[in-house]
C-alpha cells in the first residue's frame, strides 16, 4: 500500500531544501532557486504526510476516480480509500510543513522534437505545454508511492474540467491551461524506467547533459519525456 500523503499548493521557498538534498547536493541553497520559480503561472506542489487516521479518512478522490489504474507501478490497482487527493480535507490533523516531496509545473514550450503519434492526434487543434520541474521526493521515503501520488495527481489536475476546490493557488495559474496538453519534462536517463511504469514516454531519446541550476554541478544524462493529457 502507498503512503497515504496530501498534496498541495507550496511556495517556491519550501522546495529549495528537497532540490538541494535530492537533485543537486553540490549546488548551494541559495543557487537553487531559478527565475521561472517566481513567475505568476508558475505551480509548486508539495507532498504531506498525513499523520491523523481521522484527517486521512476525510479525504476525497480526485474527479476521475477510476484514473489510478493506468498501471503506473505495473498492475497496480488502486485500494477503497484513496491515498492523495485533487480536493484538499476541510478539516486537517496537525503536520510539518516541510514537504517530503515537491514538483514545479511551469508554462514552457517543448524544445524537442514530437513524436508522430503525438503530433497527428492533436487535430490541428494548440497544443499547450507545461514542463515538471524539480521532481524530488525525499530519500529515505522513495520507492513508498509518493512519486506516483504525485505525477497522478498532476494528471488529473489537467484531465478533469472541475475547479479545485479550497486552494486558490491552484485556480490563478495553471488550471486554466486548455487541453490538448502536452506534460513535458527532461528526465535523467536512470530515471526514464519509473516515469515509463507511471505513464509517461520518451519523446526524444537523444541523451544530453544537464549541470545543475548553476551550469557547473555534477553532471547527469538526461532525455525528453512526456505525456498528452487530451
Amino acid at each position: 500500500m502507498s503512503l497515504p500523503i496530501q498534496i498541495r499548493s507550496i511556495s517556491s521557498s519550501q522546495t529549495l531544501h528537497l532540490r538541494k538534498s535530492e537533485l543537486w547536493p553540490d549546488t548551494p541553497l541559495s543557487s537553487q532557486s531559478l527565475p521561472y520559480d517566481i513567475l505568476s503561472t508558475t505551480l509548486h506542489l508539495g507532498a504531506f504526510i498525513i499523520s491523523s487516521q481521522d484527517t486521512f479518512s476525510s479525504l476525497t478522490p480526485p474527479p476521475t476516480a477510476n484514473s489510478m489504474t493506468n498501471s503506473l507501478e505495473g498492475g497496480y490497482e488502486p485500494d477503497e480509500t484513496p491515498t492523495a487527493c485533487l480536493t484538499p480535507p476541510k478539516e486537517t490533523g496537525k503536520h510539518d510543513e516541510t514537504p517530503i516531496a515537491c514538483l514545479t509545473l511551469v508554462l514552457e514550450p517543448y524544445l524537442g522534437k514530437l513524436p508522430e503519434h503525438i503530433s497527428n492526434t492533436t487535430g490541428g487543434e494548440t497544443l499547450n505545454t507545461v514542463q515538471l520541474h524539480k521532481f524530488a521526493v525525499k530519500f529515505d521515503l522513495q520507492g513508498k508511492g509518493i512519486g506516483r501520488q504525485m505525477l497522478q495527481y498532476v494528471y488529473d489536475l489537467f484531465s478533469t474540467s472541475a475547479m479545485v476546490e479550497g486552494d486558490e493557488s491552484l485556480k490563478e495559474t495553471l488550471m486554466g491551461v486548455q487541453k490538448p496538453i502536452l506534460l513535458h519534462l527532461d528526465s535523467r536517463k536512470v530515471q526514464a524506467g519509473f516515469y515509463i511504469k507511471a505513464g509517461l514516454e520518451v519523446l526524444d531519446g537523444n541523451v544530453f547533459i544537464k549541470r545543475g541550476p548553476t551550469g557547473d554541478g555534477y553532471p547527469h544524462e538526461y532525455v525528453r519525456m512526456g505525456r498528452l493529457i487530451k
